[in-house]
């Protein structure tokens, strides 16, 4: 049997180098598109056009059964879901145009720095938590 030329974990590590360094090149990208797009018009074609893709890909892989809802509310879910994903782009790039040149290394910054804001956070909430049950 032939060994794979690259490990599972290998494929992990390249794959999450894919995301986070496209992540970190959305920001400059944004800087110069921008100048020519509001942020609320770009969010929108940047939403709308990834739900239209995501659509035809779930209905070619899962087919129309996948879009039935077996009495389950989804609006709810469907509403919170938009306004996360879309909100959180519009804000950052309605952010990065309000800051002017530096917008885009002031956003990517934060952006960077928020999983260990979050992280911290968290460890201080639980030690707190542990320490108040004692």
């Amino acid at each position: 049997m032939s060994r794979p030329i690259l490990s599972a974990t290998t494929k992990g590590i390249l794959a999450c180098l894919l995301a986070v360094t496209s992540f970190g090149l959305m920001f400059p990208v944004m800087a110069s598109a921008l100048k020519r797009v509001d942020p609320f018009s770009f969010t929108s074609l940047r939403y709308l056009t990834a739900a239209g893709a995501s659509v035809i890909l779930l209905l070619v892989k899962e087919g129309p059964q996948a879009f039935r809802i077996r009495g389950e509310p989804c609006g709810r879910a469907w509403l919170l879901g938009s306004l996360g994903f879309a909100g959180f782009g519009f804000f950052v790039f309605l952010g990065q145009q309000m800051a002017g040149h530096d917008g885009a290394l002031m956003t990517s910054i934060m952006a960077a720095t928020q999983p260990l804001e979050r992280f911290s956070i968290i460890m201080v909430h639980i030690r707190m938590k542990r320490s108040s049950s004692h």
